[in-house]
């Protein structure tokens, strides 16, 4: 029942509240294994000031390009999730069968399926930034278009092209961030960036109805398609193209004579 699941999250959100906030801390300090013959022990490894004085502008640059990339995957599954909990007020009003609706919730996946790996050659070509932005303005457009859809094939259409426009963003946003990240950071990165997919999901499932219920599965639509676009404003403000952390190849040396 939508009053149940969102009672549920509701009492969840806490300690996603108390996750995200460890998490977007960051590692305090760098830590490094004692290496003294005695079982492996952490310590804090020393600061280094002047190196630290040159990193850190382009840490701080790279904190917050991980930041929009959370609010990416955030807002991209919250419109990825909403057909599962608005299809049963969408059937309601279309009166749609049991295979119009399994069409429904597939049509996702098959536009998801169809640009993956060109969304990755596109980012290796322009550049993974304005993939990223181009997909978000997309995906912003097609769920608006979901919320004006008059049948149920023009409705898996709309879900169709907001796969397509998803497709690209998981390999594209490990593109632009990798590079930028030194080895000790990628892996907190990561759990940052799932974390987004993980929090969307919290909220999408169980409020999706509850907003349906109110406004119509037209509105929630259209609330989830404006999210979509207010964010893409954002990313076009904010983002950076960030430079590579990853040292320069090394010429290899030469043979002896």
């Amino acid at each position: 029942h939508p009053r149940g699941l969102a009672g549920v999250a509701m009492a969840a959100a806490p300690l996603g509240c108390v996750g995200l906030a460890l998490l977007f801390a960051g590692p305090a300090a760098a830590y490094q294994p004692a290496c003294d013959g005695r079982l492996p022990l952490l310590r804090r490894a020393p600061l280094v000031a002047s190196s630290s004085a040159v990193a850190a502008p382009q840490s701080r640059a790279s904190d917050r390009q991980l930041y929009l990339l959370f609010g990416s995957r955030f807002v991209q599954s919250i419109m990825r999730l909403a057909m599962g909990p608005l299809v049963v007020y969408v059937c309601g009003d279309m009166a749609c069968d049991a295979s119009s609706r399994g069409q429904l919730l597939s049509s996702y996946s098959l536009g998801y399926l169809s640009s993956q790996i060109a969304g990755g050659a596109l980012a290796d070509r322009i550049g993974p930034r304005l993939v990223i932005l181009c997909a978000s303005a997309l995906g912003g457009a097609c769920t608006l278009a979901s919320a004006s859809a008059r049948s149920v094939r023009a409705l898996c259409l709309a879900q169709v092209l907001l796969g397509v426009s998803q497709g690209p963003l998981y390999p594209t946003s490990i593109a632009y961030l990798g590079p930028a990240l030194p080895p000790s950071k990628r892996a907190h990165a990561s759990t940052v960036l799932d974390l987004g997919i993980t929090l969307a999901t919290l909220l999408a499932l169980p409020f999706s109805g509850a907003i349906a219920a109110a406004v119509g599965w037209r509105g929630a639509f259209r609330l989830y398609g404006l999210l979509g676009l207010a964010f893409t404003a954002l990313w076009a403000a904010l983002s950076l193209d960030l430079p590579s952390h990853d040292p320069p190849p090394t010429p290899a040396a030469a043979a002896p004579a």
